[in-house]
């Protein structure tokens, strides 16, 4: 089986298509059925609906910020989540408990430092930056399992990489610089960084996963997987909720600190407390249905549509998230982050190509047609 965890989901799972399959889920080792173009429509449609779905968790995710501790929201958030995968948990395949933890805690470390980077980042930026995956995960092949990635080999990888940190380049001037000259630096932009990192290893390891499953163990542990890495990332999640409602360690110093040990901000902040508040809708768009549901759309999608359609489909999600920041935020970027988003979405797109492909576009590169 190839996993394909959770979500960024979208554009990362296209940013990292190259070294391995796409994200949130599961599916299985064979390529997407041909399906007749009545069909295909059809499931890419699903597919983009999947993009938009996700979208919505960077803009959403800010205004759940501003109700709740960033601890609280992201734990309320998969805690229903895994509740409502969790029917399907009892069919995991025994020997992929541990790989389905593992990139779970990966995930976890992802999803609690992109809800950081919300706290004070706009949703669009904090969304282009986690593409960095493009970066993460070929690094992670290349240190770890020694896999070629020269650029006649692999020349998706170069590519991906020259535009990602040129448009991140992009996305840092401005107030990020601004920070650096007072001698700080942005932590929202920290955060989102270490969110690439978290998604970037989870990435790496169901890449692991898939090379060495040489039985198809079958689409039929996609759920399961998804139910069991949902529930590892809410486990942890709840772990730091407590740690920062107690005030224990080092998140003593929070601004956060304490809310699970007084009644009242309890009462608000806690599940099921929290669902009549301002935040209820919130946690139960981004934990029911942009969590639990697109999951299992783009899982659907993903055995359905080739991945060369189905990496430029899930490349438009930081577009959505920017749309959503614009309509329910009032965030706009200024016009280098515009440019720079630009060239993180062409950096998915082009991560998802054949080596083949990128080299017939560019033959002056090594193995190109000239060069031969």
């Amino acid at each position: 089986i190839a996993l394909v965890p959770n979500t960024w989901h979208g554009a990362t799972a296209a940013a990292a298509a190259s070294t391995v399959l796409p994200r949130p889920a599961v599916r299985c080792c064979t390529a997407p059925p041909e399906e007749t173009d009545s069909d295909a429509w059809q499931f890419k449609l699903l597919l983009l609906a999947v993009a938009v779905g996700y979208g919505t968790n960077f803009p959403v995710g800010r205004l759940m910020n501003e109700a709740l501790p960033a601890a609280a929201s992201t734990s309320g958030r998969f805690l229903l989540a895994a509740l409502a995968l969790s029917p399907f948990i009892s069919r995991l395949d025994r020997r992929l408990i541990w790989p389905a933890v593992a990139t779970g805690l990966c995930d976890g470390v992802g999803y609690s430092a992109q809800s950081l980077a919300l706290c004070d980042t706009a949703a669009a930026k904090v969304s282009f930056l986690g593409a960095l995956t493009v970066v993460v995960v070929p690094c992670l092949s290349a240190a770890l399992d020694g896999k070629r990635l020269g650029l006649a080999s692999a020349p998706q990888v170069w590519l991906a990489a020259l535009l990602t940190l040129g448009g991140v380049g992009l996305l840092e001037i401005g107030d990020s610089l601004d920070a650096l000259r007072a001698g700080g630096v942005a932590a929202g932009d920290l955060w989102s960084i270490v969110q690439a990192l978290g998604f970037g290893t989870s990435f790496y390891l169901i890449g692991r996963l898939i090379s060495e499953d040489d039985d198809g163990a079958g689409a039929d542990q996609v759920l399961p997987v998804t139910a069991v890495n949902v529930a590892t990332v809410a486990a942890l999640s709840a772990l730091w909720a407590v740690c920062d409602g107690c005030g224990v360690g080092p998140l003593a110093a929070s601004s956060s600190a304490g809310w699970l040990v007084d009644a009242g901000t309890r009462d608000a902040f806690a599940l099921p407390g929290a669902l009549r508040g301002d935040s209820g809708g919130g946690l139960l768009w981004t934990g029911l249905v942009t969590t639990a549901l697109v999951r299992v759309g783009e899982t659907k999608g993903l055995t359905r549509v080739p991945q060369s359609a189905a990496s430029v489909i899930v490349a438009t999600e930081p577009l959505w998230a920017s749309a959503f920041g614009l309509l329910l935020l009032g965030e706009g970027l200024d016009p280098q982050c515009v440019v720079g988003g630009a060239l993180v979405v062409a950096a998915c797109v082009v991560s998802g190509l054949e080596p083949a492909a990128v080299r017939a576009a560019l033959p002056f590169l090594p193995g190109g047609v000239r060069s031969r």
